[in-house]
């Protein structure tokens, strides 16, 4: 994957051109989250398994993974703040309908769909985080404990 490069991908059942604008790699889950810009306009997140050698490469050049220098791409997530600043960002200029979409089977729906597009991607940003964080806790405990992580359930 290199940033700056067009490639087809996966839009709602359909596959779209989409040019790859940021990615980052999550290593505990084995997965690649890419943030795409649509030919539309639009901004998807598209996920993909990230193989064996791909993993031994991110931990030899986590800078300049995704072939451009990305200052602090081997930086680890210190706490959920870290990670809410890094996508506060990209997510407060994703459409408010694409939040929604994002957040579907959310418990609290029909409260979302309340809020203005800034404070959906206030609190989509939040739940983001959240998660990655405990995911990698999770992760991190169970190689501590000399177990081995728990595979993803995505």
């Amino acid at each position: 994957m290199e940033i700056g490069q067009m490639y087809e991908v996966p839009d709602e059942g359909r596959t779209v051109n989409a040019t790859l604008e940021d990615a980052t790699v999550n290593v505990p889950e084995k997965r690649v989250y890419g943030i795409y810009r649509t030919v539309e306009g639009s901004r998807i997140i598209v996920t993909n398994p990230l193989t064996d050698a791909e993993k031994a490469a991110y931990a030899r050049h986590p800078d300049t993974f995704f072939q451009v220098l990305k200052r602090g791409g081997g930086r680890k997530m210190r706490d959920p703040l870290d990670f809410y600043d890094s996508s506060r960002p990209i997510y407060g200029q994703t459409s408010k309908e694409k939040l929604l979409e994002f957040m579907k089977g959310a418990s609290d729906m029909e409260y979302l769909k309340t809020l203005s597009q800034a404070e959906l991607a206030d609190v989509f940003c939040e739940r983001l985080a959240d998660s990655i964080y405990r995911k990698e806790q999770i992760a991190k405990e169970a190689i501590l404990s000399g177990n081995p992580p728990p595979h993803p359930t995505t």
